[in-house]
Parts: structure tokens; sequence; C-alpha cells
């Protein structure tokens, strides 16, 4: 009985192949064999709701062409890096992680992307050097023992004229005044949950430690933009994601499971509870996350 359901899955998923074209609502769908985790990501998209709301805008940021070749510098489970490969000519994920190479890649975008584990970013000139029309660094800066030697690096790998685009995912300064201003929200989750931080500095260096970060400071945009103009780069563009009620929500959430870990994701009954929400704001809501910071930097 469970082979034959099986199989109905696999037989009804083929009727939904990925998309050729970039699609938003369900980000992340690129089968992978757990058929359940294939159903859910073919229909709703993937669990990571922050970035779920913030790909549109990081694909606009991006302003990919045909001819462009892309560098996703950090690209984690590379749903990103194969959103941007079916608009560009070539994109290079790289990551530390152990299973970056193992990341799955449609079939008909097997010459367009390439998925690269490294252990020292250094070992990219060889090949790559004055190669990139355009770079992307999503949540990397505060994840590198220098910032001034990545930053030094992307010199290296871009084209004259190329394009830096930094997202900043990480800055939760809802909580931050939610701990400073609604005394009565810490008050309240202490009464449900333990070990919930003190202040928001033991939050903050929870989730920097959670996150694998070097830094116990979460960037501002003020701070991005001065790292980047130190090596020659302006602000050419700038936008945010998500909608504020879909980054705090979210925000709260992260709050819970990175410092309590209440639970270890989203169990699919949250995330449809969430999914659902979040379109609704998404559609009436106008005002965009301060935090969720998307910067395009060019030459100066």
């Amino acid at each position: 009985m469970e082979k034959l359901i099986k199989n109905i899955l696999t037989l009804f998923l083929k009727q939904f192949p990925v998309s050729k074209k970039p699609v938003f609502f369900r980000f992340g769908y690129n089968p992978t064999g757990y058929l359940k985790e294939d159903f859910i990501t073919c229909f709703f998209g993937t669990r990571n709701l922050y970035k779920h709301y913030q790909v549109s805008k990081i694909i606009e940021a991006l302003d990919i062409t045909s001819s462009d070749a892309i560098l996703d510098f950090g690209c984690g489970s590379g749903y990103i890096s194969v959103e941007m490969a079916k608009l560009a000519k070539f994109v290079l994920a790289v990551d530390i992680s152990p299973t970056t190479e193992k990341n799955p890649i449609p079939d008909f975008l097997n010459s367009q992307i390439r998925f690269l584990r490294i252990e020292d970013e250094n070992d990219l000139i060889p090949n790559y050097q004055g190669f990139f029309d355009k770079i992307l660094l999503s949540e990397v800066l505060l994840s590198v023992p220098s910032t001034d030697s990545l930053l030094k690096l992307c010199k290296k790998l871009l084209k004259p004229n190329g394009t830096i685009v930094v997202v900043n995912g990480l800055g939760k300064f809802f909580i931050k005044k939610s701990i400073y201003t609604r005394p009565w929200f810490l008050r309240f989750l202490e009464k449900i949950f333990k070990n919930i931080p003190k202040s928001y500095e033991l939050y903050e260096k929870g989730l920097c430690k959670d996150f694998g970060n070097t830094s116990t400071q979460l960037l501002k945009r003020e701070d991005i933009l001065k790292l980047l103009s130190k090596h020659e780069r302006f602000l050419y563009k700038e936008m945010y994601a998500p909608k504020k009620w879909i980054a705090s929500t979210i925000e709260v959430h992260q709050f819970l499971k990175h410092i309590s870990q209440i639970e270890p994701n989203y169990s699919f009954p949250v995330f449809l509870l969430y999914r659902l929400f979040f379109c609704f704001i998404n559609v009436f809501q106008k005002t965009s996350c301060s935090s969720g910071f998307i910067g395009v930097f060019k030459k100066k």
C-alpha cells in the first residue's frame, strides 16, 4: 500500500515540472525524491519563509540578462541560485557546506549552473578572475572571518564594471524594539517558554552563534554602506523585503526557535497558516521591513 501511494505521488508530481521561468509562489520547488517535502514545496514553496518573501526583490535587484555570469557566494540550499540560472547564462553557486554539491539541479539547467563546495574562498581566483558580471552576497557579510578579504576577492572575480548585490536578512530590529519598549511582551513569553533571553544583547549573541557568524553585531543599512564604500562601491539602488508584518511575524518565530528551541522547523500546519496569512499581508500591506535591506552596489 505504501509503495502504491509513493507511485501515485510520483506520477502526480510529474504533472508539475519545475518552471523554466522564476515562479515565486512555489519558490524552492525542485524535486529531491523526498515525496512529502516535494509535495509541499510543489504547492507552497520552501519553508524558508524569509527568503520566500525576499526572492522576487533579490531577482529584481540583480536585473539579470541572458548574457550574465553570476556568482552566488554562500548559496546555502541553492534555491535562489536555481532561480537566477533560469535567467542568466551561467551561475556558480558556492558554499562551505559539505552538502553544497548535492543541491539538486533541474535537468534543463545542467549547463547553466554549478554548485561548488569551497574550503578557501581564494580557490576561486585561478579559474574565475574577472569572470563575473554580478555577485550576490545574501546574508554573507556576517558569516565570514573577514569582510574586507571577501570584498577584495569580489573585486578580483568581477569584471571591471561588475555589480555586487548585498542582502541583509538578519536585522531583527523588531525584537529589539519589543524588548525595550514592550516589557510585557518579554514577561508574557517568560511565562510560556524557558530560556528566554533577558536582554536584546543576549538574543543577538545567541542568534549570531546559531547562524555561525563571526560577529556579535547584526548589520544595519549604514554599516553595509560604510563597508562597501571602503572598497570603492557606491549604492546604486536599494529596496526592502519582505513586508513589515511578515518580517515581524518571522522574527518572533526566529526569536523562539533559535533561542528557546521550541521546534526544529515549521510544522506543516504552522507553515500553511503562515503562508495563508502572509499571502494576505503581501497583497494589502505597502510598508516593507526596514531591516530587510537589499542594496545594489556599483564601482565608483
